[in-house]
């Protein structure tokens, strides 16, 4: 189980003006990347618990670059991937997130979406 956390952006960027202080930044996202590990682990032990043979794995960096070169790496034979619930029609059905199609385009295994709710 693989969990990309990305990186985040300089305060000079000007994307939060309301947390622009450096230190702030690092509170922040040692706490988030903290949290995730967490939560990462507990579904670890879930899946162990359940008998699926399961690792898990944190990384931070771009979410398709890392899921990439983790699933060539390792010889991966299925990325199984979360895909955000809309609105119900046609169109919906076949559009996936620009991390899905990426890693679509680079990877020799095949790739499963969940569906997941917003």
């Amino acid at each position: 189980m693989l969990h990309v956390l990305e990186p985040w952006p300089d305060p000079s960027f000007g994307i939060m003006p309301e947390i622009s202080n450096k230190e702030q930044i690092e509170v922040i996202f040692a706490n988030l990347e903290e949290s995730t590990r967490k939560f990462l682990a507990e579904r670890t032990v879930q899946c162990v618990k359940s008998g699926i043979e399961c690792k898990g794995i944190f990384r931070v960096g771009k979410p398709s670059e890392s899921i990439i070169k983790y699933a060539n790496e390792e010889e991966i034979d299925l990325i199984v991937m979360g895909k955000k619930k809309k609105i119900p029609n046609y169109k919906s059905l076949f559009k996936i997130g620009s991390v899905t199609k990426k890693v679509q385009e680079k990877v020799d295994c095949s790739i499963l979406l969940v569906e997941t709710e917003v």
